[in-house]
């Protein structure tokens, strides 16, 4: 099971009876995956195409940089889904994306939607992808929680040096104001099982740098357009998780505690009542004022 699926279940579970969430907890829990967790693969049913490991492949020999980008999500018409900004920084093959969900728009981006994740403290995602430690790092600031857990088998493979990518011309276009030589890419493994398959438009003034990325599945697809991009080294410090966050070690158990906490927050509580724990006054008298 994907990252994905088991984020919608584990929701579903936890959420599904609380009537503070405007809508199906999978909705949102949808949309936090969707945009913010770029360590998940393809969700089983291939539907879902999320940023995953296999991406620092789609960067060839470029090792550092510092961008933001513009994550647009679309349907198999076309037709926009959710789009969010968001910030990456790439140091040799590991990545950091961070993403407010409160900056996002589109058809999933519903008000209730939004302040579900940000009443739960998961509105700012910070998820980091370490190919060299096959381990996957996101981070809720907010909730001052993170998860902690191994890649999936997909995206170990597609973050493995044996990948082999097959890049072809497409013919030479315009985006922004840059000339670029668009290609298409397509990520196979030594057993000639196809990871990944994107287009990328690569900037002739940028040393190749791809300055806008399609992601290709059979339902969605995911286009990244990066701006502000500098190729400055960021620090090593940057892809570590912070230290003094509760680490949970998979969605399902983050999930479950948030579950609790607004389970506790939303019962009733207790009061005592009036006069327990005092002696009452003696019949015939009248207590006296302080």
């Amino acid at each position: 099971m994907s990252i994905f699926s088991r984020f919608v279940a584990a929701g579903a579970y936890c959420f599904g009876g609380m009537k503070r969430f405007t809508l199906p907890a999978a909705c949102w829990v949808w949309a936090l995956v969707f945009l913010s967790v770029p360590s998940a693969t393809r969700a089983a049913s291939g539907s879902q195409v999320e940023i995953s490991a296999g991406l620092a492949k789609l960067f060839g020999n470029i090792t550092a940089f510092q961008a933001t980008a513009d994550v647009q999500s679309l349907d198999a018409a076309g037709q926009e889904v959710m789009r969010t900004p968001m910030t990456l920084l790439f140091l040799n093959g590991n990545m950091r994306v961070d993403v407010d969900m409160n900056r996002a728009t589109g058809q999933s981006a519903h008000p209730g939607v939004l302040s579900g994740l940000k009443q739960a403290g998961l509105d700012r995602v910070v998820s980091l992808v370490r190919t060299d430690r096959k381990q996957v790092y996101v981070v809720f600031p907010n909730a001052r929680s993170c998860i902690s857990m191994p890649m999936s088998e997909a995206d170990a493979a597609a973050s493995d040096k044996s990948v082999k990518v097959e890049k072809k011309v497409l013919g030479n276009e315009t985006v922004g104001n840059r000339a670029c030589v668009k290609h298409r890419m397509v990520l196979k493994s030594a057993k000639g099982d196809v990871l990944l398959e994107a287009t990328t438009w690569n900037a002739n003034d940028m040393n190749g740098f791809p300055v806008q990325i399609l992601l290709h599945s059979k339902e969605r697809s995911t286009v990244l357009r990066f701006a502000k991009v500098e190729m400055k080294r960021p620090a090593a410090g940057e892809f570590e998780m912070p230290r003094g966050y509760t680490q949970y070690g998979s969605p399902e158990a983050l999930l479950l505690a948030i579950g609790e906490k607004q389970k506790q927050a939303s019962a009733p509580k207790q009061e005592t009542p009036a006069g327990r724990g005092a002696a009452p006054p003696k019949s015939g008298t009248t207590p006296a004022r302080r």
